[in-house]
């Protein structure tokens, strides 16, 4: 039977609100960093347009409207776990307490927090190659790749990865791509017949959105020009040949930058998780003789020959996008917890107070309360 209970929603806005908030877009954002019931956690608290959102250490996301806070009211909630409903009931004195010491010390408690935080709690990164003698299973593209995939696929990337252009397009062209496209990795597609035409395939497993790609006359350049100039197919994704999510799917795009530009081809597919696809189909394209290029070309070939930064992200965070967080500079890819570097038996190959030192760690915000 679900418990009812109740945060003091409106005291904790008013905690947090003393803090000052970083912003993001059109968003304000703290990044919160404290004892809660005699160890510390991290929190995020959010508010857009009057509507706050607190997520964090062993805590699913919870919002409270605008009403709740303009009125001082309570937030109300169904608690499955006990953990949660006790972390919440404690939030609000912790924050208090915490309030307190940023308003009479900032640099104290900054010093505390520095030292204090665990890893677990921190975002940073570190070098591939590390992360494979800690754990050696971890992204061996090499395992799943031929030696012979991997050395020709690091010579097209460090030698025909430009720009490549072609006069003229049509749909059957387009679809002759996509049939080595789909040939170049049988086992995601079961039960693909070999025989089929490209546009047959096409219409079998790519996204379905097709924007009227493959009811223009097949072979006129002219059609399919002005298929493209039209804009017809905006919001539908013609490109999208493998299925997937946001981040998943693999496009093969086409695209000029003006009406009197040649055409050019894009393959593109971001995800370590379809690296190994994407890298087959490049060669098969290239073997073929197509004109392509391949998107983010660099951290193909970082990835492939294992010189890239693994993101670390705190263990309340989801891996999921979590890359997109890093900065530019840092080209992270793939993101880890630190706990993976302890195996199911919770040992790990160096002892995590030594793991810990070969993370370049982020520094971590420092905590300031707006003045009156």
């Amino acid at each position: 039977m679900k418990k009812e209970g109740s945060v003091p929603w409106a005291a904790l806005v008013a905690q947090v609100e003393q803090l000052t908030p970083r912003h993001h877009y059109g968003d304000r954002i703290w990044d919160l960093y404290l004892p809660v019931r005699g160890r510390w956690r991290a929190f995020w608290m959010k508010e857009y347009e009057g509507k706050y959102y607190l997520s964090g250490s062993d805590l699913e996301t919870v919002s409270s409207d605008e009403e709740f806070r303009a009125h001082n009211q309570s937030f109300s909630y169904n608690d499955n776990a006990d953990k949660e409903a006790v972390l919440l009931k404690a939030l609000p004195h912790a924050l208090s307490k915490m309030v307190a010491q940023v308003r009479k010390d900032p640099i104290e408690y900054y010093r505390l927090m520095n030292r204090s935080v665990p890893p677990a709690l921190r975002m940073g990164v570190i070098p591939k190659k590390i992360v494979q003698r800690l754990i050696p299973e971890y992204m061996r593209f090499d395992q799943e790749l031929s030696k012979a995939e991997v050395k020709r696929m690091i010579d097209f990337l460090l030698n025909r990865r430009g720009q490549q252009t072609s006069p003229s397009m049509t749909a059957n062209l387009y679809f002759d791509y996509c049939k080595f496209a789909y040939l170049a990795s049988v086992s995601s597609h079961k039960g693909l017949n070999r025989k089929s035409s490209g546009r047959e395939l096409y219409l079998r497993w790519a996204d379905g959105r097709t924007g009227g790609l493959e009811k223009i006359a097949p072979d006129s350049a002219g059609a399919f020009a002005k298929w493209y100039e039209g804009k017809s197919w905006s919001g539908c994704h013609p490109w999208e040949i493998y299925r997937g999510g946001n981040s998943t799917h693999i496009d093969l795009s086409v695209f000029r930058d003006n009406p009197k530009a040649e055409w050019r081809v894009m393959l593109s597919g971001f995800s370590s998780t379809r690296l190994v696809e994407v890298c087959r189909i490049v060669l098969a394209l290239d073997k073929a003789g197509f004109r392509f290029e391949l998107g983010d070309w660099e951290s193909y070939l970082a990835r492939l020959t294992a010189t890239d930064w693994i993101g670390v992200v705190p263990e309340c965070e989801p891996i999921k996008y979590a890359f997109q967080a890093f900065p530019d500079k840092w080209h992270v890819a793939d993101c880890i917890h630190y706990s993976w570097f302890k195996n199911e038996q919770g040992k790990s190959k160096l002892p995590l107070r030594k793991v810990r030192s070969l993370v370049t760690w982020f520094p971590l915000s420092a905590p300031t309360c707006i003045e009156n």
